[in-house]
């Protein structure tokens, strides 16, 4: 062998040995790889969570740049961790695997759960794994990635900033996000569906994490209004039980909402349900709540409304034994801060009825009383807590009450409810005038039983009520025209005193059978039960007394007879007066001219 042929040879076995080498740092390079990957993302998320963070494996594809993770989990709290995913494949540009942060073409979760939950001081749970923690240099650990697909996700947003936390969940959701990168104040682009609770959600727009920004519209169908129920109840102690909403909204948050949360939209609820409290009865429903031009902004705790179109409405109104009402329930719960935390502003500018009703019970009555409001059709305009506003009232419709003693049904008289009132001002005024046409009075025997000791069998009456609330009172000023009022038999449960209602009614009712009372009344909202109502009806009938009265003997002979006795024994001493003058005048026997 020459010395040349030698010179090659040791070349040759000089490669095939440096080959050999390449491949075993190849061999052994792509065999750690994976664990390299494994604790360098183990240790990146524990350090932007600071929470404990295990893979179950990684697996990688050099040939196309691609690991692959499976069972992903970032510990939170008991069994429930923050952000769990079955499988992650990312799509590396190379020079992460040398470089700080994370370069990724794309990033795709198969069947993930990430649980977002908003703290008491407003701050998101895992907002540093989103927005990148900065080092000891002010740096941020840069992630950026091309795209980000999410298949089959859930989320769970958890908000503890309400007295009772209140959780919402998204499943089967779908969504791609372009451009995200957590060293860029600009926000990345994402798009998606999900369904909530049997609805479905859509939505587009940006959202950045640092800082914190949300622009979304979204669109949605169908959920079922229980799912917001944590949420109304957070504004009224009524419980939402049924309901379907629609909506088309625009939703910002963060720098986009100036650093408060603002919704803009219209919406739709079928059927919607509120019941009480502490049972399993409606409070009131509705065929159909249309929603037009909604505003809400919690910097300034505002909600603005343009129009509330309610279909077919019903609430009742009761009053219990106590003489108080269910009013309360449609107030907040309250709560340990409520004098330092401003409430909720209002302001709507119009709420229009058609078909609506009303149930109106008083149950203090020994009797229980019932007045049944229908067929009201209307608006109600310009309502605001804020500033002094119209609350202009117009509304018309029936009224009936429970079935008269005899069992026929009570027919319905018209209804006009005019003037002014707004129960959503710093301080509650109001002017209103009610007008009730041709009502059924024996619907009114509880009243009658109760204070005048007799039922009331039939009858029938024009109402004109104006009430007028000023400086916690209600002044009232009520016109009653009671025509052909027939009594039953007396009770026995009266509370009533004075004269009998059956006499007072023979001497105030005219010819024509008709009774005029005018009954002004003024009572503390703050302490109803202060007001003796048999006191404000005997003030009643003592002032038509006293008008009736005028010709009090004339009065008395018609209603007790007495005048016509005195006429009688009047006429009868006449007579005898007379008979006794001409007996005086007569000759006696025996006597002569």
């Amino acid at each position: 062998m020459t010395a040349k042929s030698r010179h090659t040879k040791g070349w040759l076995i000089a490669l095939v040995i440096l080959a050999i080498l390449v491949a075993l740092v190849l061999f052994a390079w792509l065999w750690l790889l994976p664990y390299y990957i494994e604790k360098r993302l183990v240790d990146t998320f524990a350090s932007l969570t600071g929470r404990e963070v295990s893979i179950e494996q990684v697996s990688i594809d050099p040939f196309d740049a691609q690991v692959t993770l499976d069972r992903l989990r970032i510990a939170g709290e008991a069994d429930q961790p923050v952000l769990a995913s079955e499988t992650i494949v990312a799509r590396l540009q190379w020079p992460s695997l040398w470089e700080s942060g994370w370069r990724l073409d794309s990033l795709t979760f198969e069947d993930p759960r990430l649980r977002l939950i908003r703290q008491q001081d407003g701050e998101w749970n895992l907002v540093q794994l989103f927005a990148g923690k900065r080092d000891a240099n002010r740096q941020k650990t840069p992630i950026r990635i091309a795209r980000i697909e999410v298949r089959q996700g859930r989320l769970d947003l958890v908000n503890r900033r309400l007295a009772e936390p209140v959780t919402l969940t998204l499943g089967a959701i779908r969504m791609s996000a372009e451009n995200y990168d957590n060293t860029s104040a600009r926000p990345f682009t994402l798009q998606g569906q999900a369904n909530w609770n049997g609805g479905t959600l859509n939505g587009q727009g940006e959202m950045g994490f640092a800082p914190w920004t949300l622009d979304l519209d979204f669109t949605l169908n169908a959920l079922p209004l229980t799912t917001l129920s944590g949420y109304v109840e957070a504004f009224s102690r009524a419980r939402v039980t049924g309901g379907e909403l629609s909506a088309a909204l625009v939703l910002q948050a963060g720098r986009a909402g100036d650093e408060a949360t603002r919704v803009r939209g219209d919406g739709d609820i079928v059927n919607p349900v509120l019941s009480y409290p502490e049972k399993d009865e409606p409070l009131a429903k509705a065929q159909r709540l249309a929603i037009d031009g909604l505003y809400f902004d919690s910097g300034e705790k505002t909600l603005d409304i343009q129009r509330l179109a309610l279909i077919s409405p019903w609430t009742e109104v009761v009053i219990d034994e106590n003489l108080k009402t269910n009013l309360d329930v449609w107030q907040p719960p309250p709560r340990e801060n409520d004098a330092q935390e401003k409430g909720l502003g209002y302001a709507v500018a119009e709420i229009s009825l058609d078909g609506g009703g009303l149930a109106f019970a008083d149950r203090h009555l020994s009797q229980p009383f019932s007045l049944d409001f229908s067929r009201l059709d209307g608006s109600w305009k310009n309502l605001n807590s804020g500033t002094p506003a119209d609350g202009r009232v117009d509304i018309a419709g029936q009224v009936s009450g429970g079935a008269p003693p005899d069992g026929s049904p009570s027919d319905g008289a018209p209804l006009r409810i005019q003037g002014m009132f707004d129960p959503l001002g710093e301080a509650v005024e109001g002017d209103l005038q009610l007008q009730f046409e041709q009502l059924n009075l024996a619907v009114f025997s509880p009243y009658a039983r109760r204070f005048g000791g007799y039922a009331i069998e039939q009858g029938q009456g024009t109402l004109r009520l104006d009430f007028r609330i000023e400086k916690g009172q209600l002044m009232t000023n009520n016109r009653l025209e009671l025509r052909r009022i027939e009594l039953g038999e007396q009770v026995e449960d009266s509370a009533g005193g004075g004269l009998p209602l059956r006499t007072l009614i023979d001497m105030l009712q005219t010819d024509d059978g008709v009774i005029e009372l005018d009954v002004p009344m003024t009572l503390p909202l703050d302490n109803p039960s202060a007001v003796k109502v048999g006191e404000v009806v005997d003030d009643a009938i003592d002032e038509a007394l006293e008008n009736v009265l005028s010709s009090p003997l004339e009065t008395l002979s018609e209603t007790t007879g007495i005048g016509d006795e005195k006429e009688s024994d009047e006429k009868e001493s006449d007579e005898k007066e007379s008979d006794e003058k001409e007996s005086d005048n007569a000759p006696s026997k025996g006597s002569t001219r």
